[in-house]
């Protein structure tokens, strides 16, 4: 193979990965086509207005764990380094443990998943 020949590969090689990235980053979620149940096993607060949720799901029988960051409809103003006067409003609504929440997954890597109605 001739220096050419490569140089047109690589060159062909990276407009395809930078065409798969431009689709990335224009629909983060494109893959995560198959959905199931899932609950929410826990609640942690790890700062002042900040809740991160542990979802638990199964797929063909495996079980498997997501955590997220609680997104909010109202984000807290942080106008110093006190607490927030109002409560942030969770995007997905009230949240407790054993919750049911749908969740979103790649059939092909069911450990990669995200909760839609938590997302922007």
């Amino acid at each position: 193979m001739s220096i050419i020949d490569r140089l047109k590969k690589t060159k062909k090689r990276m407009e395809t990965e930078k065409a798969h990235e431009a689709a990335i980053a224009a629909d983060p979620w494109a893959g995560f086509d198959a959905e199931t149940a899932g609950r929410i096993t826990n609640i942690e607060k790890p700062m002042v207005g900040v809740q991160v949720i542990t979802v638990e799901y199964e797929v063909d029988g495996e079980e498997y764990l997501i955590q997220e960051v609680v997104q909010a409809k109202n984000p807290p103003k942080r106008i110093s380094v006190y607490p927030p006067l109002e409560k942030s409003i969770p995007k997905m609504g009230k949240i407790a443990v054993g919750t049911q929440v749908a969740v979103c997954y790649k059939p092909d890597e069911p450990e990669k998943a995200y909760v839609p109605k938590n997302q922007a």
